[in-house]
């Protein structure tokens, strides 16, 4: 389905798919001759559509943050950030390259470099609302841990149990 969407609504023919993790969506790695992208698949919902809308104008504020890179939400051929195909809801994004940041040794500089990178990010989005983002509950927002604390008995170590 990732190739006749791809093509269909961007005009985009890949030369290799792969998938990647996600949690609300279905994701795809699209590599072609001319870039790399991220194809999401979502459930067609009007909170799905609202959020997502949502999370677009939030990269789009963030891509004013000129020296770091985020994702940025393409349009298809019909200039739609949204296309619709058999009950689902397609997002294109830019694909971002690097490193997860659990798999790099944490440096003293990583870590102020991280933290200085999470500032302009919260700094950017300081007078940003939209009510699908406030209203979202996902086990590992902090305001939400009471949902989490089922998975404690999966930490074996009581220190770490506690600690948690």
């Amino acid at each position: 389905m990732p190739k006749n969407v791809l093509k269909k609504h961007f005009d985009i023919e890949a030369d290799h798919i792969s998938t990647l993790e996600g949690y609300d969506s279905i994701n795809y790695k699209i590599e072609t001759t001319s870039g790399t992208y991220v194809l999401k698949q979502y459930d067609n919902t009007a909170s799905n559509k609202e959020m997502l809308l949502a999370e677009n104008a939030t990269l789009k504020v963030l891509s004013g943050l000129k020296a770091f890179d985020f994702p940025v939400a393409l349009p298809n051929k019909k200039m739609e950030h949204l296309p619709e195909e058999d009950d689902a809801l397609f997002r294109l994004l830019s694909f971002v390259e690097g490193e997860f940041l659990g798999d790099v040794e944490h440096t003293p500089t990583l870590l102020r470099s991280f933290g200085t990178f999470l500032g302009k990010i919260d700094n950017a989005l300081l007078n940003f609302e939209r009510s699908a983002i406030s209203a979202k509950v996902t086990p590992w927002d902090l305001k939400h841990f009471h949902l989490s604390y089922n998975y404690l008995k999966y930490i074996p170590d009581a220190k770490q149990r506690s600690l948690v």
